[in-house]
């Protein structure tokens, strides 16, 4: 038979349902109500995390054998204050405690502070008078979560040592669970910095990954809970292209469904959405520790209104991590980013920063003043409006051609642009100038920080005719993906058009009149040599 103190108070944790301590157990050698022999002393717990702090709180005491005999050795031991008020028997504890009397002591002593263990590094020690004691870890990072156990000193030596990187028994209830959650731009092992820079209409996949921790009894308010945020011009889209999933462990590829556990309001065009997980399905302690796969689908709607746009979205997992507090919440951001040609800089109110400007012309191929006067880097010119241009990608070669016309201030405004090559050229020029018949380049060009996922910070324009650089209009971004600084070598890229009236193709009047004129005599000398053939013949 095994002896009393070793089952009563062998290591116990929250989530064990019916274990029984002991049958038919022994009572310590007593002389005149006292033990005989050494004991053992000492409680430990092991495998915590670096930093972290174990506090222990006294339930059952020894009574002596005054109150008991060797026929009933649970009436020679006694709860202490701590028990009394954790509202269970020595019986209960003698009989094995159940999930709900295991959550009952949890749930009774949150406000008991206990006594501090002492600790070395990942394992925490106390000096200890014989009993048995309800242990709780303290994780001093929100990534731990612990659940309660129990431990004994006996009068025999061995069986007082707690290891939290165990489950108890046969329970997959974990003593110490990690909360893991990550977020990332592509829906298969690798981060896909390619979805950095996109433009309106691009469809960007995400893929969120995350670990249920194993939730003892005591944890009767647990939470866990995955929700997405996105900003302006981007949304949630969910069709038959772009599903929405949410997926359970996976073995060689395969996920189970976890349907039926969590509700969720995610809905195609959305701005967020939130998956709960049932509280019932937390508290399984058949469950274990649970590895969740969710994957969805953003697909961007703005045009940028600014030079450049930025367009995150912020994960957040609420969760419980100490049984009766508030739940905790990790984060984890991704960002995207769209760009404009001579849009107002973002972060820096009225601030335009013309990189494109369509000016006019005189004869000798000088700037115009005093007509619709602009200032542009102590540059006074005359500002044209009405002048079409296209500007086409290269590099990447997907998306559409856009045509603008020049504004009133010669702005030549291109909006909801990806990063990568274009080239610009005019369609026509304001009436009374000659069309610029040159082919630009326009090149958008990001650098993205390496310390930080998917932030951006700086990116350049550059202007060119065939080989020859002309001018490159450089930012400075902050964290916040404010431009702090601008920079325009040279002078702002005038695209300038010349006053008169464009020339036809050969220099003179042109060709087209003679070639009617001559195809009008051809037509009429057939029509004449037909009629004198017939006249001939009659």
């Amino acid at each position: 038979m095994k002896k009393l103190i070793s089952l009563v108070l062998a290591i116990m944790m929250v989530g064990l349902v019916g274990l029984a301590f002991a049958d038919g157990p022994e009572t310590p050698a007593v002389a005149d109500g006292t033990f005989v022999g050494i004991p053992d002393g000492t409680i430990n717990a092991s495998n915590l995390d670096a930093g972290d702090t174990v506090y222990y709180i006294q339930l059952v005491e020894w009574n002596g054998l005054n109150n008991g005999s060797a026929t009933t050795p649970s009436a020679s031991w006694k709860l202490t204050s701590a028990g009394e008020t954790a509202g269970i028997t020595v019986d209960n504890l003698v009989d094995g405690i159940t999930a709900a009397e295991a959550a009952q002591i949890a749930i009774a002593l949150t406000n008991v502070a206990g006594t501090a263990m002492t600790t070395n590094g990942t394992s925490a020690t106390a000096t200890v008078a014989p009993g048995l004691y309800y242990l709780r870890a303290v994780a001093e990072s929100s990534d731990t979560i612990y659940n309660p156990a129990f431990v004994s000193s006996d009068y025999y030596q061995g069986g007082n040592t707690v290891d939290f990187s165990t489950a108890f028994s046969d329970s997959s209830v974990l003593k110490k669970s990690s909360v893991e959650f990550d977020k990332q731009v592509g829906q298969e092992n690798e981060h896909l910095y390619t979805y950095n820079d996109v433009k309106p209409g691009d469809y960007i996949p995400y893929k969120i990954t995350t670990k249920i921790p194993a939730y003892g009894a005591a944890y009767t308010d647990a939470q866990f809970n995955v929700s997405d945020t996105f900003s302006a011009g981007l949304v949630l889209a969910i069709d038959d292209d772009h599903p929405f999933t949410v997926t359970s462990g996976s073995t060689e590829g395969h996920a189970d469904s976890v349907e039926g556990v969590y509700t969720s309001n995610a809905a195609n065009d959305g701005s967020s959405f939130v998956i709960n997980f049932d509280k019932t399905y937390l508290l399984n302690a058949a469950r274990g520790v649970t590895d969740v796969t969710i994957t969805y689908w953003g697909k961007v709607t703005t045009n940028a209104p600014k030079n450049v746009n930025v367009l995150d979205n912020t994960a957040t997992l609420t969760y419980t991590n100490k049984p009766n507090t508030e739940p905790s919440t990790k984060t984890d951001i991704t960002r995207h980013y769209t760009f404009s040609i001579d849009a107002e800089a973002l972060g820096q109110d009225n601030l335009i920063t013309r990189e494109l400007m369509k000016i006019g012309l005189d004869q000798n191929g000088q700037p115009i003043t005093g007509v619709n006067k602009e200032t542009v880097d102590n540059n006074e010119v005359t500002a044209l409006a009405g002048a079409s241009f296209t500007l086409t990608p290269v590099s990447p070669t997907t998306g559409e051609a856009k045509t603008i016309d020049s504004d009133s201030t010669g702005r030549i405004v291109f909006k909801g642009l990806d990063a990568g090559v274009y080239t610009l050229v005019e369609n026509s020029a304001p009436t009374g100038y000659v069309k610029d018949s040159r082919t630009y380049t326009v090149e958008i060009i990001p650098t993205y920080d390496e310390t930080v996922k998917d932030m951006l910070k700086s990116y350049k324009i550059e202007f060119r005719l065939g080989e020859t650089l002309v001018t490159t209009a450089s930012f400075t971004c902050t964290g916040e993906t404010k431009v702090t600084q601008t920079t325009i070598e040279d002078h702002t890229q005038f695209i300038g058009n010349t006053q008169g009236t464009e020339l036809p193709s050969t220099g003179g009047i042109g060709t087209t009149i003679f070639y009617i004129v001559g195809g009008l005599l051809l037509v009429g000398a057939a029509v004449i040599l037909v009629a004198r053939r017939k006249a001939s013949e009659n």
